[in-house]
């Protein structure tokens, strides 16, 4: 449990280093576990897919924050 709660706290911090705007997506995907159509009527995105859309490129920007190129 330890190594769990270590590895979501070194997560937290490599999220907060992300732009406002990509950083909310990831919170409501992956901490709160909203659906698509929420995150798209939360964040006033048109559709489902503009959400996942959204949230792909916040995964992109994470991934870059944490070291990974394509």
């Amino acid at each position: 449990i330890a190594i769990k709660e270590q590895k979501n706290e070194i997560m937290r911090e490599v999220v907060d280093k992300l732009k406002p705007r990509y950083k909310t997506l990831v919170e409501l995907r992956y901490y709160k576990e909203y659906s698509y159509e929420e995150i798209a009527v939360i964040t006033e995105r048109s559709t489902r897919d503009a959400a996942r859309m959204a949230v792909q490129r916040s995964l992109r920007r994470l991934a870059e924050v944490m070291g990974y190129e394509r």
